[in-house]
């Protein structure tokens, strides 16, 4: 996972083993060695932020995917399935907090981090283990302040995540 993030030899000295379709884990019975089959290709998956540039040796090796941004209606489905447990409703709250998650993932917002999928995530959970935040009722200002951390991680950046959510939410109970 984030393979950019990692030493810089990190990226040249793995090509050996997906080469191979070896690796030894030296901590593990003297370095036991797992391999796979003779008759397999292992698919090795790799992400990247795209932090640093990779050795060219590397990325010739690579079939590049890039994740498309998600869209509103994608994002909704994600979380009524991913919080299924939570008593989320399609309803007030799940939109109002879809309409803030866009916005501060807009250029407009200028945010130095935009919010992920994963924070709105997040974001949704410590909404609805709140007592005083039904899923039924509009989002407040006030509920919204409590967990933009949970969204926007930046010191930077949460006090314009607070004006923006200010605005949005100005006519919410």
């Amino acid at each position: 996972d984030e393979i950019d993030k990692a030493p810089a030899e990190f990226s040249s000295d793995i090509l050996n083993e997906i080469e191979r379709s070896y690796f030894r884990i030296p901590e593990w019975d003297g370095a036991r060695e797992i391999r796979a089959e003779r008759s397999a290709s292992p698919i090795v998956v790799i992400t990247s932020n795209s932090g640093r540039q990779l050795p060219d040796a590397f990325v010739r090796r690579c079939i590049f995917y890039h994740i498309p941004e998600i869209e509103e209606q994608r994002l909704r489905e994600l979380t009524m399935r991913r919080l299924v447990g939570m008593s989320l409703s399609n309803g007030a709250l799940l939109d109002d907090a879809v309409v803030l998650f866009f916005k501060l993932r807009s250029e407009d917002a200028d945010l130095r981090k935009r919010p992920s999928t994963a924070e709105f995530l997040s974001f949704i959970t410590a909404l609805l283990s709140d007592p005083d935040v039904e899923s039924d009722r509009r989002l407040s200002h006030t509920a919204a302040s409590k967990y933009l951390v949970t969204l926007v991680k930046s010191p930077e950046d949460q006090y314009t995540a607070h004006q923006i959510a200010r605005q949005l939410l100005a006519g919410a109970p």
